[in-house]
């Protein structure tokens, strides 16, 4: 691969990924979407595009004008802002969003990469160049879930998985075997915190992709600003998915957790 192409939304995962690519890829640009990416990923990249999040043409001809075969899609877009009335599309966003059978983030991504797919250009998996940052079984803490927060986590697994092969969000809390928040169009973090404010002290988080998860996007990601929530939540175990989950800020992340009580677990 000479060349690839990064369309990049928020969090560390561009950057990590966009400075892992270059050490393998002759040449990496990005196309960062605006109010989503960071600025900061442009130190790590060739060059840099800056685009709206219903700016199709635009993205279409930065393609031909770079030529690009391969593009990875890394990063958080935040589904809300299909229902804020300042976010413009334009008629080819507007063909595609009528195309997509409905409007789950799965739905529309799968829309998204297909149509890139039917240009030529190769949509690759998400884990490629951050492979290593995938979770592995084990316990990540030296704190382990005690018995009563086993009993959430195997509860929440299974209601979790559920919830992921709807498309409807890939977190869950749970507390006392019973579910006080599922992620929807607000995201992982105010799912957190809606649980908190239920559930107070003790709350689990757990977080799973989907049975048939794309790997191409929206893989599940954690790292510092998720486990920061969940302290600030009074939460007390997250649990995700081994091979599945990427977990990025590792140390940093740890040091958090063990600071505020909190086990994390891949299972």
């Amino acid at each position: 691969m000479k060349k690839l192409a990064i369309i990049a939304g928020s969090g560390e995962y561009p950057i990590i990924f966009a400075r892992s690519a270059k050490e393998k890829v002759k040449e990496v640009i990005a196309i960062a979407v605006e109010g989503q990416a960071a600025a900061e990923l442009e130190k790590e990249v060739d060059r840099i595009y800056w685009v709206g999040p219903g700016e199709l043409k635009k993205l279409a001809a930065i393609f031909l004008k770079e030529r690009v075969r391969d593009v990875a899609l890394v990063g958080k877009i935040s589904k809300d802002i299909l229902y804020k009335g300042s976010l413009k599309l334009d008629e080819e966003a507007k063909k595609l969003l009528e195309g997509t059978s409905d409007r789950r983030g799965d739905s529309i991504l799968k829309s998204f990469a297909d149509k890139l797919e039917s240009f030529g250009i190769n949509v690759i998996d998400a884990t490629t160049f951050v492979s290593e940052y995938i979770a592995k079984e084990g316990i990540f803490t030296e704190r382990k879930p005690d018995e009563k927060e086993r009993q959430d986590i195997d509860f929440g697994i299974s209601i979790a998985r559920r919830m992921a092969s709807l498309s409807i969000g890939q977190t869950i809390v749970v507390k006392n075997k019973d579910i006080l928040a599922v992620e929807a169009v607000e995201g992982t973090d105010e799912a957190i915190r809606r649980g908190g404010r239920l559930g107070g002290k003790g709350i689990v988080v757990v977080k799973m992709s989907r049975p048939d998860q794309d790997m191409r996007f929206d893989i599940p990601v954690i790292g510092t600003g998720t486990i920061n929530t969940i302290a600030e939540a009074g939460g007390s175990v997250l649990a995700i998915e081994k091979d599945r989950t990427l977990f990025f800020e590792r140390d940093p992340a740890i040091d958090i957790a063990e600071k505020n009580g909190i086990s994390i677990v891949a299972v």
